[in-house]
């Protein structure tokens, strides 16, 4: 298979690719037409190409405005119910002939795609979009059904019938489960953790500002060589060390960790300290103050690396992915930490994960203490360099929901405090 370059630009999902001033122009003229993306977010994109490369001010075209934008894109985004980064698989129709020119089985005219299933360049480059690649009929998914699959074709990329490349990061991504980091009794009491941080063949949703949205899914063997090479690093913690009095003090040595059917297990001793007696233990038993227990409080969670992956940008809908929005599929993945987590899945949920990149994110932008503790664990550099790759635009919108959910606890905290009140 022939391997595309990345264009310079492109938005999340690979459309508006830019690489020189006059697809700068191209791109400016399309920018109303997108179904996925509100003008604003494509306005953006294209000035960023076009300050990187230098283009003039000539390249923009004179009636380029906002006004004939905003009425339709309300709309559309409230009817896909999508992030910013990715939507529901529409059908794409530049022609607005009522058919799908996405895909060659919609093409009914073939204004996009030939008769061979091929995709015609020039069409789709006049749209503002990159001739996708067509792979053979067992290149793919190793069936002879001529049925393009997912597969991976080098970092960020994909390929299929959708022709799009999977920008979504790749380092520093948090995850995690409702439940899985468990207490183990022995004899002198409940003094060992045992349990997994993923499970795998199961999908779940993304859905960050900074990741976009997606189904994901973890593949068996996906921890077989980062639990070969890099245990002897891996640390298990609280909160990813961002609990302002725990911070990155270890839990307790991994004694196990290996790869089962289900996922990854692990077990190992609590350290004897006050921070596990006095409040990780009890709240993974969930003992309160009357003696009693409810069960455990948290869940478990695994910050790593992407190092390889399977991506299918136009799946079709089914139980799993009713919207039919992107999947990826990990193949290979680095784990830097793993451990229990206050905040994880949704409640009910506890088979299900869900990203806390953004949360993660969040805290090393704005918390200080955090950001100190995290290069003093990593080094300097490397945090810098983690900072450097989230975009300035994506950090002010993560802090600003970070924000905005804050303020609703705060507001419900308040309205608790005043029903006590009136009930008192």
């Amino acid at each position: 298979m022939t391997v595309r370059a990345e264009p310079k630009y492109a938005m999340p999902d690979g459309s508006y690719p830019i690489n020189t001033c006059a697809d700068v122009t191209k791109a400016a003229n399309l920018a109303h037409h997108s179904k996925t993306y509100s003008f604003a977010e494509v306005k953006a994109h294209v000035m960023k190409a076009k300050a990187g490369l230098g283009c003039p001010d000539s390249v923009l075209p004179d009636t380029w405005d906002e006004s004939n934008a905003a009425a339709t894109d309300g709309a559309t985004r409230a009817e896909s119910g999508m992030s910013s980064s990715f939507a529901a698989n529409t059908p794409w129709d530049p022609d607005n002939d009522g058919d799908d020119d996405s895909t060659p089985e919609g093409d009914t005219d073939h204004s996009h795609w030939d008769e061979d299933g091929q995709p015609i360049a020039a069409a789709w480059l006049a749209d503002g979009q990159t001739p996708p690649e067509v792979p053979g009929e067992d290149e793919v998914d190793g069936e002879s059904n001529g049925v393009p699959g997912p597969t991976n074709v080098g970092p960020h990329q994909s390929a299929g019938y959708s022709g799009l490349n999977s920008n979504a990061p790749m380092d520093n991504l948090v995850r995690a489960i409702g439940s899985g980091f468990e207490l183990r009794d022995t004899s002198a009491g409940p003094t060992e953790f045992f349990g997994t941080f993923s499970r795998f063949n199961q999908w779940y949703q993304v859905d960050s500002v900074w990741e976009g949205q997606f189904m994901e899914r973890v593949l068996p063997g996906a921890f077989a060589d980062t639990i070969a090479k890099d245990k002897a690093n891996m640390r298990v913690l609280y909160d990813h060390g961002m609990d302002p009095a725990i911070g990155n003090k270890p839990l307790g040595p991994i004694r196990t960790l290996r790869e089962d059917q289900e996922g990854p297990y692990f077990d190992g001793p609590f350290l004897d300290t006050d921070y596990n007696r006095d409040f990780v233990i009890p709240a993974l038993t969930g003992r309160l103050m009357d003696g009693s227990h409810v069960g455990s409080q948290l869940g478990s969670s695994f910050r790593f690396q992407v190092e390889e992956d399977k991506w299918n940008m136009r799946p079709n809908p089914d139980r799993n992915n009713p919207n039919g929005i992107p999947e990826r599929s990990i193949v290979k993945a680095k784990v830097f930490e793993f451990g229990p987590v206050t905040f994880p899945a949704n409640p009910g949920a506890s088979a299900s994960a869900r990203s806390l990149s953004d949360e993660w994110i969040a805290h090393l932008i704005g918390d200080t203490r955090f950001q100190a503790q995290f290069a003093e664990r990593v080094g300097t550099k490397v945090a810098e360099m983690v900072l450097r790759s989230v975009p300035a635009e994506t950090q002010q919108e993560i802090m600003h929901r970070s924000t905005a959910a804050r303020q609703r606890q705060d507001a419900l905290r308040r309205k608790a405090r005043a029903l006590l009140v009136i009930a008192g």
